[in-house]
């Protein structure tokens, strides 16, 4: 992280329980990421973001990872304070990506 502040750039730290999110605080993390899916099995924990953001001191940005298909979902992950979305494999499965878009971000 540190060279990567050094050159002006950014990182997103990912995170997947407690632990990460500690170390990711510890290493100076400003952007951090709490992935849904478990690597492991791949299942998703949907409530995973409601657990950690807790941890977080204020003034991090938090972006919530996997698992985002509906405009509602957004809605509620900003209610309890993230700041940003990953979306890959929702918008890669959609033949019309534009109206993907705009779905998940209006609502219907």
């Amino acid at each position: 992280l540190d060279y990567a502040h050094h050159l002006g750039l950014e990182v997103l730290v990912e995170t997947h329980d407690a632990s990460d999110v500690k170390k990711a605080i510890f290493a100076g993390a400003n952007i951090i990421g709490i992935n849904h899916r478990n690597l492991d099995d791949f299942t998703m924990d949907m409530s995973l973001c409601e657990k950690l953001i807790p941890l977080l001191p204020n003034g991090k940005i938090i972006v919530a990872e996997s698992g985002l298909y509906e405009h509602e979902q957004l809605r509620e992950l900003s209610k309890i304070g993230v700041d940003a979305f990953l979306i890959g494999e929702h918008f890669m499965r959609q033949d019309d990506i534009k109206n993907a878009v705009k779905k998940i971000k209006e609502g219907e």
